[in-house]
């Protein structure tokens, strides 16, 4: 499946960019995207704008990583930002940009670039 070579691949080169670009509208799609390190999901059939920016999105965080020393430093750093329901969430900044289930309404979310 496409989980399982997005999982097998990461684990050799864990900077090699993933997006999942499914059918499926789940949350525990979702989640094991995330689980098995994909940098971003989005829904079939797309907006190719949308598909665009995601790209460019993933893209630059997978630069910021290699090439800002400070983006590494800070790798363990939290962000907080709140979901839509009003659950405050607190992630680890190196997940920026990446999609995540909220626990209280297990709505999809981006966790947002910049604060």
């Amino acid at each position: 499946s496409g989980s399982e070579i997005c999982e097998r691949k990461k684990q050799k080169e864990s900077r090699v960019p993933v997006l999942i670009l499914t059918a499926i509208d789940s949350p525990e799609s979702r989640q094991l995207a995330t689980r098995v390190g994909a940098d971003g999901y989005l829904l079939k059939p797309c907006d190719p704008d949308e598909l665009l920016e995601l790209i460019k999105e993933i893209s630059n965080d997978l630069w910021e990583q290699e090439h800002l020393p400070a983006a590494k430093v800070n790798s363990e750093e939290r962000i907080h930002f709140f979901c839509p329901c009003g659950k405050k969430l607190r992630v680890r900044s190196k997940h920026r940009g990446r999609t995540m289930t909220c626990p209280a309404c297990n709505e999809a979310l981006i966790v947002p670039l910049h604060d």
